[in-house]
């Protein structure tokens, strides 16, 4: 039945064993009132159960008037095995789907930032250089990114400013006392 060999299909009269039985996997299915011969089949009468392997089962139970000899209770279902399969493919496709998404948007930004602050790691590294030995040594705004180009100016301005300090520093002796003044203090 639709390509589904557990399929359920029962014809029966009432009171009466099944006259045609097919249950390969001899699924039981909850009693219900079956659906009057002269009641529409709709959406309402369709019935859920559940496998004991937790595959879920839709299905319908309806009386059918038979010529002469009276009303045929008819109990077709169908275990969805196909469909659950289905759909759990599809949930490993979308998982699969996000974890890649992720995973390239994490490395695309990466990327991005190493490169966006490959000039900082630049000016970093002219920086280091820099030590109360060399305070002649200048930073370049040749690969500066323009917005770092005001911060370098500063620093320039800054370092040249330096000399002056230190040789005013000797001439005046500090207001507070050093560190190493006051541990000899203790």
């Amino acid at each position: 039945m639709l390509g589904n060999e557990n399929d359920i299909l029962m014809f029966q009269r009432p009171w009466q064993p099944p006259l045609i039985n097919v249950n390969p996997r001899h699924y039981i299915l909850p009693a219900v009132v079956p659906v009057a011969v002269s009641a529409p089949l709709t959406l309402a009468t369709v019935h859920d159960a559940v496998t004991p392997e937790g595959v879920p089962i839709r299905y319908v139970t309806a009386q059918a008037a038979v010529a002469g000899q009276g009303a045929v209770t008819i109990t077709a279902g169908h275990v969805m095995t196909n469909e659950t399969r289905m759909l759990a493919r599809y949930r490993q496709r979308i998982i699969l789907a996000v974890a890649g998404a992720f995973a390239l948007l994490a490395l695309m930004g990466y990327v991005v930032m190493r490169r966006g602050l490959a000039p900082l790691r630049r000016m970093a590294e002219q920086a280091e250089v820099i030590h109360p030995a060399t305070l002649t040594t200048r930073l370049s705004e040749q690969d500066a990114p323009a917005e770092l180009h005001q911060v370098i100016r500063l620093l320039i301005k800054c370092s040249i400013g330096w000399p002056t300090a230190i040789n005013a520093s000797a001439v005046f002796p500090p207001i507070w006392p050093m560190r190493s003044a006051r541990r000899s203090m203790r």
